[in-house]
């Protein structure tokens, strides 16, 4: 036992030891400080503002009910005359409780509540809280009270009472447990680095705190809908007509109010976003002074590239819960997507970060900005060591599944059943079964998996043996002699209708932040000029020119096709599949899906569309949360809300034929797998999440599905 305990120590002793000597601290001008502290009680101004107005309304609602009872005795003229001052007395009277209603809600509206986080015991992870304690000590920061570990590709320094910390250092670190198992020791001291830089700004951090709590309340109060909301619009609609005038009067003041609210919320935004992103520049140095400036480049990236997987990750959560089926460690999975990223998506990441520059209104530094940020910072850092960041954790696996149950549970509002849990490994092997799937297909067509148009079968496809087997051979060989020596330029079409996809989808997107009154740069999204019109000519042309492409590439596709279903047509021969092992299942299993080629042959020109919508529908959305949403900017994103409920519609009932794969809920639709319910187009949130389950199901079913056939 004694030798275990001094080997711990000298484990402890060999990761702490860069941390012997405190780094240079960040420097702050004495202007700089009154500044944040200027824009954190312009901040507290605001919501002060808020209550004055509604105090105001308050006095007037109580003024026009004890004064202008008068207006009873000026129409006393008759039943008619009585009947309107009713109306003419009441109508202020309903409207302005309504609107003092909806004034006061906010105030009282609470935060959805979080998961529970799981906090670390300092017994049970020594090395953790060394570590810890040792880098704050060498940034100058006070150490944190507790340390929690989450699910996400992050880590956050906060208070762990909210405002009733602001007084004292009751300080919470919490980790991401992808973080620790994604990155080197190196990056995730840097990235512990820059939060505990955060903690070494004291009045700073506390400022800022005041100004995010007030922005986000802004946020959530302008932006969220509640029961009321939609009680008051479906009685507005369904009511006595009198009582429709008067609750169409109060929808127009409450939209007013938020109008109020949004204007503030902008306030508050442009007065604290230059102060926000300059606290995130100070922490950066932080960063790169413990764990170098080519560090920080490289851990910028390797966020990027574990958000991707993340994002994965939560796409083939979303599927396989459709199966009733959830893996067991979040963790893992995030960090098996990131180590077999695509290299298109590397590129991408890099591409992105190179064009990405800071907004005006932007809370955060882009990445770029911020890698510029930390070169002029030009150090080398103290910290070097290139471990895995897992050594710092005892039981890092049990530890992940104790975080993933407790991710399922709040998500779901109740314990998964260990009978729906599947080991991660096993959902990472299906991963990668779809991986083989890709390397078979690249192997079958050259690298020329068709997409210009892409492979579906035509309806009348016959899998009925040829009469005459030697003929139908010659044929194929000549088919497969066509396909081969056409791959080259098929390859060269299929990269071309790629780019022309994502010019589509940059023009989409572009058009549609323009439409909702959005500044951008041009360059971004692949345009000469930012106006709508030079947007939807770009759109136009893409789309045609993607037509030409697959025009061009109908001929081949052709023999593929005739190369497919006459080898299909030959296994189906006696002299043939008395030869295979097993015929019946192979056959049978050739027949499913072949079906499966002829019902997503419709599907894949919907899930083209369905695509640029959701990019375009996503986008706005980021965008309007960042930026605040203007009415224009809501009537936008609703109404493209609405075309993707058209188009998951039509590929919910557009293919009937049976899922052809393994299901624990049974048989099903190609349709209802894709798409498993339609929801309202009110529901920004599940309209998000259906179509972006769908675009991810489609496509592994395609590609699946041609693989294995």
């Amino acid at each position: 036992m004694s030798e275990a305990r001094a080997s711990a120590a000298e484990e402890i002793s060999r990761l702490t030891s860069p941390f012997a000597q405190p780094i240079e601290p960040v420097r702050v001008s004495i202007l700089y400080r009154l500044a944040l502290f200027l824009v954190a009680a312009a901040m507290v101004l605001l919501p002060l503002i808020y209550l004055a107005l509604i105090v105001l309304v308050g006095w007037g609602l109580f003024w026009h009910a004890a004064e202008n009872v008068t207006i009873f005795k000026a129409m006393s003229g008759g039943r008619g005359s009585i009947q309107v001052a009713t109306f003419a007395y009441l109508t202020p009277l309903i409207v302005g409780s309504i609107l003092l209603l909806f004034m006061i809600k906010p105030i009282f509206a609470r935060r959805p509540k979080p998961p529970e986080p799981v906090a670390l015991d300092p017994v049970q992870q020594p090395t953790l809280f060394a570590f810890v304690e040792r880098l704050c000590a060498a940034v100058g920061a006070a150490k944190p009270e507790r340390i929690h570990v989450d699910h996400q590709v992050n880590a956050s320094a906060g208070f762990r009472r909210g405002m009733w910390s602001l007084a004292t250092n009751e300080l919470v670190l919490t980790i991401g447990l992808p973080l620790v198992a994604g990155m080197t020791l190196r990056q995730l001291a840097g990235v512990l680095a820059h939060e505990f830089g955060h903690f070494a700004q004291g009045t700073g951090m506390r400022l800022t705190y005041v100004i995010r709590a007030v922005n986000h309340w802004f946020a959530r109060v302008v932006y969220e809908r509640d029961a009321w909301d939609i009680r008051l619009d479906r009685w507005s609609k369904g009511t006595d007509w009198r009582l429709m005038i008067v609750l169409n009067i109060a929808r127009v003041f409450v939209w007013l109010t938020r109008r109020l609210l949004w204007a503030l919320m902008m306030a508050g935004h442009v007065i604290s976003c230059l102060m926000l992103r300059q606290m995130e520049f100070d922490a950066d140095r932080y960063e790169a002074r413990v764990a170098g400036s080519e560090a920080f480049e490289g851990t910028v990236f390797r966020l990027q590239e574990l958000n991707a997987a993340s994002q994965q990750a939560f796409g083939t959560l979303g599927s396989s819960w459709h199966a009733g089926q959830l893996a067991d460690d979040l963790p893992a999975l995030i960090q098996a997507n990131a180590e077999r990223l695509p290299s298109e998506v590397g590129q991408e990441i890099q591409e992105h970060v190179r064009v990405a520059r800071t907004g005006v209104l932007d809370t955060h530094p882009a990445d770029g900005d911020r890698i510029e940020s930390a070169r002029r910072e030009a150090s080398t850092g103290v910290f070097h060591l290139q471990d895995p960041g897992t050594i710092l954790l005892r039981d890092f696996d049990g530890l992940s599944r104790q975080v993933t149950m407790a991710f399922y549970a709040h998500e779901l509002g109740r314990q998964v059943p260990a009978s729906n849990l599947v080991p991660t490994a096993t959902m990472v092997q299906g991963e990668q079964d779809l991986q083989a799937a890709v390397e078979i297909l690249n192997r079958y067509f050259k690298g020329a998996i068709p997409s210009s148009p892409p492979l579906g079968l035509p309806p009348d496809t016959s899998l009925d043996p040829p009469e005459d087997m030697r003929t139908a051979y010659r044929v194929l060989q000549e088919s497969r002699r066509l396909v081969e020596a056409g791959a080259e330029k098929a390859l060269q079409r299929r990269r071309r209708y790629h780019k022309l996809n994502q010019t589509a989808v940059k023009a989409a997107q572009a058009l549609h932040l323009l439409a909702a009154g959005y500044q951008i740069d041009a360059r971004e999204f692949g345009l000469t000029v930012a106006t709508s019109a030079e947007a939807k000519n770009v759109l136009e042309h893409a789309l045609s020119e993607r037509l030409e492409l697959r025009e061009q590439g109908a001929e081949h596709v052709a023999n593929i096709q005739r190369r497919l279903t006459l080898a299909l047509r030959l296994i189906h021969h006696p002299q043939a599949w008395e030869r295979i092992a097993d015929s019946d299942a192979v056959l049978a299993e050739a027949r499913r899906l072949v079906t499966v080629l002829v019902c997503l042959r419709s599907d894949l020109d919907v899930l083209a569309e369905l695509h640029r919508t959701f990019a375009a529908f996503s986008l706005l959305i980021k965008v309007t949360k960042n930026e605040g949403g203007t009415e224009k900017a809501i009537d936008r994103i609703r109404s493209l809300a609405e075309d993707l409920v058209l188009q998951l519609e039509r590929l919910r009932d557009g293919c009937d034929a049976p899922y052809p794969f393994e299901d624990r809920e049974g048989v099903k639709t190609i349709g209802t797998y894709a798409v498993e319910d339609v929801p309202s187009n009110q529901e920004f949130g599940a309209v998000h999440s259906r179509a972006f389950e769908a675009i991810t199901r489609i496509n592994s079913l395609y590609t699946k599905a041609l693989g294995s056939l």
